[in-house]
């Protein structure tokens, strides 16, 4: 699991680069994943076609948009990090009436959404049920909550996802490429 440190909370609070989070996310004992992946090929736990598969970068998603919704900044400017570091374009909205407007304004059609379940104004329940109102892309929610029924609510609710925080960066990866595998099948 990954706790984020102060210097990377700065730096995330700065608008630091993707490779200057990164960096800062190393010294604070973060491991790239696809290091990661290449050591458990090297002790024969995985494959090569495995790890390309999971972390490649090379399956077009370089034009997938992606939208992260959280009124956390850390939380929200972590995502994104991560998400563009896999090629993925990210767009942000801090609260659910705005990322409700991005979405209804059609100008950036996007293949997921990623939302935080407690904001304030729009939470991420009610944007949730906008998005399939509209038969709209895949939504993963983030969430701090530790209630277990929560899960099961949203899920029934539409979500295709569902994912605590703090979350781990690499899980958290795998699972948005995997929701846009499964729409663009």
């Amino acid at each position: 699991m990954f706790t984020t440190t102060p210097a990377l909370a700065a730096s995330i609070a700065r608008g630091a680069t993707v490779a200057e989070l990164q960096e800062a996310a190393i010294a604070g004992g973060m491991r790239l994943l696809r290091q990661t992946a290449l050591e458990k090929v090297a002790q024969g736990v995985s494959t090569l076609s495995e790890v390309d598969r999971v972390v490649g970068i090379g399956e077009g998603t370089a034009t997938q948009r992606v939208l992260v919704v959280d009124d956390d900044p850390v939380q929200r400017k972590l995502a994104k990090a991560m998400l563009e570091q896999c090629g993925l374009a990210v767009t942000e909205a801090d609260d659910g009436d705005k990322a409700q407007a991005l979405f209804d304004a059609g100008n950036e059609p996007f293949q997921l959404v990623v939302t935080d379940l407690c904001m304030p104004k729009m939470n991420g329940d009610l944007l949730l049920t906008h998005i399939r109102q509209r038969h709209g892309p895949p939504v993963i929610v983030l969430t701090g909550s530790e209630d277990g029924t929560s899960e099961a609510r949203l899920i029934e609710l539409g979500a295709d996802d569902y994912v605590r925080k703090p979350f781990d960066p690499p899980r958290f990866v795998a699972r948005v490429k995997a929701a846009l595998r499964r729409a663009a099948m």
